[in-house]
C-alpha cells in the first residue's frame, strides 16, 4: 500500500483510515493488523459510514436502514409530541 501510495504522490492518516474485508463468505480472518502505513497498523472495522451510508462487511445496509429509522423516530417526537 504504501509503494502505491508512493506512486500516485498521496498520503494516508493512519489514525483516521480503517480497513474492512468485504465478502459474501461467513469466515472470519482473525487477525487485526493485516495492514500497514508507514509501519503503523491500519484499524479494522466491521462496519463504518461512507459517504452518509453505513456500510458492513456483506455490503448490507441493514445497519444504515435502523440508523435512519431511529434518527426519524426520535425527530418525529421532538416535531409532533402530541400526535
Amino acid at each position: 500500500m504504501q509503494l502505491w501510495c508512493e506512486i500516485k504522490k498521496l498520503t494516508v492518516n493512519a489514525t483516521k483510515s480503517v480497513y474492512m474485508f468485504i465478502t459474501k463468505s461467513h469466515v472470519c480472518i482473525e487477525s487485526d493488523n493485516l495492514l500497514m502505513n508507514n509501519g503503523e497498523p491500519l484499524k479494522r472495522e466491521e462496519r463504518f459510514k461512507f459517504l452518509g451510508l453505513i456500510l458492513d462487511k456483506h455490503l448490507s445496509c441493514g445497519h444504515h436502514i435502523e440508523s435512519v429509522i431511529r434518527k426519524v423516530t426520535f425527530l418525529s417526537r421532538v416535531f409532533f409530541p402530541y400526535e
